[in-house]
């Protein structure tokens, strides 16, 4: 698992986000930004927020429905206390020299509600789903072969990654990722 510098980071030089959903129109809605508790969230929580250094990230493939393929981004608490998340991770793929293919993921609503704090015992995982258009039946041009993904942990600058990508093969500039949930989503998404 390697780690990227914060200036690579989707939104690196944007600040704190709130961890909801973007307005309709909001500006940006790439990356996954949120420094700021949430409803329901103390000061407490905030400061046992997950790292990256102590979250293993996998990508498992979901299953497809209608034109989109689903994937679940298991982010494991590899630490030894408990951390919350909260929000939407950024993710990137990248290729074999760690420069980013494509643009980040945007934000989407599939797997859960945004908002809600998932709080991880040593060993746990968090999970958010990832979508794309399926290969050959979205129209628009298919990203190079991504080498692994990287992930931004919600509220945070730092990445972990993971070169397991299960298939994953963005098409049709269809690429977003929902907010961390407790719950393992259900097959195509």
């Amino acid at each position: 698992m390697a780690s990227l510098p914060a200036s690579a980071a989707p939104g690196a030089t944007d600040g704190p986000g709130s961890g909801s959903a973007p307005s309709p129109g909001a500006a940006t809605g790439r990356g996954g930004k949120s420094d700021a508790p949430g409803p329901g969230t103390s000061g407490s929580d905030a400061s046992r927020r997950c790292v990256a250094a102590n979250l293993a990230p996998a990508l498992v493939s979901n299953g497809q429905e209608m034109n989109s393929e689903y994937f679940d981004l298991r982010l494991r608490n590899k630490g030894s206390g408990a951390c919350v998340l909260q929000g939407y991770p950024g993710v990137s793929l990248a290729d074999a020299q760690g420069r980013r293919i494509g643009e980040p993921a945007a934000r989407g609503s599939d797997g859960g509600a945004a908002g809600r704090s998932v709080t991880l015992k040593p060993g746990q995982s968090a999970h958010a789903v990832v979508k794309t258009a399926g290969e050959g039946i979205s129209e628009g041009d298919c990203w190079a072969a991504a080498a692994s993904v990287i992930v931004y942990p919600p509220g945070s600058k730092e990445s972990v990654a993971t070169d397991g990508l299960d298939g994953l093969r963005v098409c049709g500039d269809v690429f977003t990722v929902g907010p961390v949930t407790d719950t393992a989503p259900l097959a195509g998404g």
